[in-house]
């Protein structure tokens, strides 16, 4: 046998052909696998899906009768498109996963730090965040018990806006307790001074000072109580600065992202060396509270929390420029108004001091009687001044307090986890359409192998291209009727007893999984009630 050299084309048409010749090679594999996949599904572990949406809201407070202020107690580390883009990671941190164990009693049957482990990895696997528009997200749990996936859910909601808020009232009480904490110490000062000047009345009865000094002594005591609230302003100015420096440094708020983790091999050694302690001592208190170990673990936290803040102030200071210009160039430009603000309190509490040295030496050149007695005076009205006014600063800052956690970043829960009562997965339909899929690409590969290995001629251009005799014509196999009736008795026979064992098959698998899924669901309606 030669091949001729004669040009031939292989069209669409000689495709069809082929498969429409080898059409037991391709529907014999593709019914199998999808008949397989199909009754397969309804036999596959079966998990519930629960999820809770929450809105997320930029409150903005409209005060008419305050004057606009910066606000200093914001939390300007992050914007609201940046908190979107960060859900996964503020939801499912490590502290947070540890509390939602510990709440929804999953660490009962945990008996090592091991399996701790690998029951918050699962967790985040079966955890989704999905972002539904720039305001609202939702977050989904899979688990095979529907209870414990709504518990979940919730929980890890729940858990994660308690920590929100706690962090925002932490922020926005710093005025009030530096103003609280200022006025305790006053309260004593205040109290001393009118011992002092009762003693001192009590002592020279009928003998007070004469009017000469009472100008002096009203003028240094106004000076005095300027003083002091000027350089009460300066400590509350150094407060402020010290809180920007930390954020424009990355040292308020630390968060680490996986992105940090792999920029450092220091801090990501830091963090899973936190972690690791942090298992630890969690497992000391729930097995042995009274341990002696209790406390060195305690203290090895703290020592690996300072170091990875350390380490994460290095790497963040030098990325903070480059993450968001904007944030960083206002925070700038709200730390340079401190300076300055701060300057000229400073030139001011030069001159006050001045003053008051100057009103202090007057007083100091009176009779010994008049000055003690013009010293206590002083004091006892400087003292009360600086404590009433102290008193107005607390009832101030706690305004400013609940207004600070008015505004700013408001989550909402807009729909709780409900109790799934049809499990999520697996997906019949889609396992489906991928079985049909899978047995047209199987059932098309089986026809190529079979067409490949085939060398037998199937009409008469290739008995011409391969043989050198001539050729004149080619016939078809001559069968008689009852050969023709047995072979078609055979197909419809196989065809009939196949499509019989199918159905049984399907039928068993979907009335099987029917009255699974019903009594699953009468017993979670019954569990829940």
């Amino acid at each position: 046998m030669k091949e001729q050299s004669t040009n031939s084309y292989v069209t669409l048409r000689d495709y069809l052909s082929i498969l429409f010749h080898r059409k037991q090679y391709f529907l014999l594999p593709m019914c199998i696998v999808f008949f397989t996949a199909s009754i397969g599904s309804f036999f596959l572990p079966k998990y519930y899906s629960s999820s809770a949406i929450v809105l997320v809201q930029e409150e903005k407070m409209i005060n008419p009768l305050s004057a606009p202020k910066a606000d200093y107690y914001r939390d300007s580390s992050v914007t609201l498109a940046e908190q979107l883009r960060t859900f996964t990671e503020k939801i499912l941190n490590y502290p947070q996963l540890l509390r939602v164990i510990k709440r929804v009693g999953m660490d009962k049957n945990v008996a090592n730090q091991l399996e701790l482990e690998k029951l918050i990895l699962l967790i985040r696997k079966r955890t989704e965040v999905l972002v539904r528009s720039p305001e609202v997200f939702e977050v989904i749990y899979v688990d095979k018990d529907p209870e414990m996936a709504q518990n979940v859910v919730n929980n890890l909601i729940q858990s994660f806006i308690e920590y929100t808020k706690d962090r925002k009232s932490n922020l926005a009480l710093i005025g009030v307790n530096f103003a609280e904490s200022q006025a305790e110490i006053y309260k004593e000062k205040l109290n001393e001074t009118e011992k002092a000047l009762t003693e001192f009345k009590n002592k020279f009865f009928l003998k007070t000072p004469g009017k000469s000094t009472e100008i002096n002594v009203s003028l240094l005591i106004n000076t005095q109580t300027s003083l002091s609230e000027t350089q009460l302003l300066l400590a509350m100015q150094d407060e402020k600065i010290k809180k920007l420096e930390d954020q424009l440094s990355g040292r308020e708020p630390v968060m680490i992202s996986g992105k940090l983790l792999d920029v450092s091999p220091i801090i990501r050694t830091l963090n899973g060396q936190l972690r690791t302690a942090q298992v630890e001592l969690y497992n000391l208190l729930h097995n042995d509270p009274a341990s002696e170990r209790v406390l060195e673990y305690e203290l090895r936290v703290d020592d690996l929390r300072r170091r990875l803040e350390e380490e994460t102030e290095k790497i963040i200071s030098q990325q903070s420029m480059q993450t968001d210009p904007v944030l960083y160039t206002e925070l700038k430009q709200t730390y340079n108004d401190l300076k300055e603000e701060k300057a000229m309190l400073v030139k001011k509490e030069s001159g006050l001091q001045k003053l008051v040295n100057e009103y202090e030496n007057r007083i100091q050149s009176l009779p010994e009687q008049d000055m003690i007695y013009s010293q206590l005076v002083r004091d006892n009205h400087v003292t009360n001044n600086i404590y009433e006014m102290l008193l107005l600063k607390i009832e101030e800052n706690r305004l400013d307090a609940v207004e600070v956690q008015q505004k700013g970043t408001i989550y909402e829960i807009i729909e709780q986890g409900r109790l799934p009562l049809k499990p999520s997965k697996p997906k019949k339909l889609l396992i489906s359409i991928i079985a049909i899929v899978l047995g047209i690409i199987i059932g098309a590969g089986c026809v190529f192998v079979v067409e490949i290995t085939d060398h037998s001629f199937r009409s008469v251009e290739d008995a011409k291209r391969f043989l050198d005799v001539p050729v004149v014509g080619s016939t078809m196999r001559i069968l008689s009727l009852e050969e023709l009736s047995l072979i078609r008795k055979k197909r419809f026979q196989t065809g009939f007893l196949i499509a019989i064992a199918v159905l049984i098959l399907f039928a068993i698998g979907v009335s099987s999984s029917y009255f699974y899924e019903t009594k699953i669901v009468k017993q979670i309606i019954r569990d829940s009630q």
